[in-house]
């Protein structure tokens, strides 16, 4: 009895190993694109409609700069993500720890445990939210300078700003021993 044990116990093992290195294999040839930032908002105040500083209310105004002052300027959007699978097998991964630099320090970082599944020869958007604590990097910024830096996240003018994204898959139960670098400009 304890040798059928040790033996599916092994099976099991090697069942899993090879779904990893098969997987892995797949992941290997998808490629990670960021599509832009979705659902923008910081203080509660929702930036996606405003196309213009002028748009923004006085009240809107006071509360991200209250926020900033008080140093609870919570920030919040979506990352998308287009992950293009090109081979003739799905792609799965069950989580991805993240993390953003930006001039070589780290802005943001989180994980994304909802499971992610890229059918054959096709991409899928994955929007992954993101939420932080944005007073420390906008102390004694106008709000000029907030909009403007919301401008340049989510490309509504023509500056690009190059990040570094560092991805930690897991897939079933196996996480990557180390972070996959990817550098865009968003």
């Amino acid at each position: 009895m304890k040798k059928i044990g040790v033996l599916l116990s092994v099976l099991c093992v090697i069942t899993c190993s090879c779904s990893v290195v098969k997987q892995s294999k797949v992941l290997a040839k998808c490629s990670f694109a960021i599509s832009g930032l979705y659902d923008f908002s910081i203080a509660d105040i929702n930036l996606d409609k405003v196309t213009d500083i002028n748009q923004l209310n006085v009240m809107d105004a006071m509360k991200i700069m209250a926020a900033i002052t008080n140093k609870t300027a919570i920030m919040t959007f979506k990352v998308g993500v287009n992950v293009k699978n090109p081979t003739n097998q799905q792609a799965i991964i069950n989580k991805i720890q993240w993390i953003v630099d930006y001039e070589g320090e780290e802005l943001l970082s989180g994980c994304y445990d909802e499971k992610i599944v890229v059918l054959p020869a096709t991409t899928t958007i994955v929007k992954v939210p993101v939420s932080c604590d944005a007073a420390n990097f906008l102390k004694g910024k106008s709000i000029k300078d907030v909009y403007e830096l919301y401008q340049k996240l989510t490309n509504k003018n023509d500056t690009k700003i190059p990040i570094i994204l560092k991805v930690k898959p897991t897939i079933n139960n196996y996480t990557f021993p180390s972070y996959i670098k990817l550098n865009t400009n968003l």
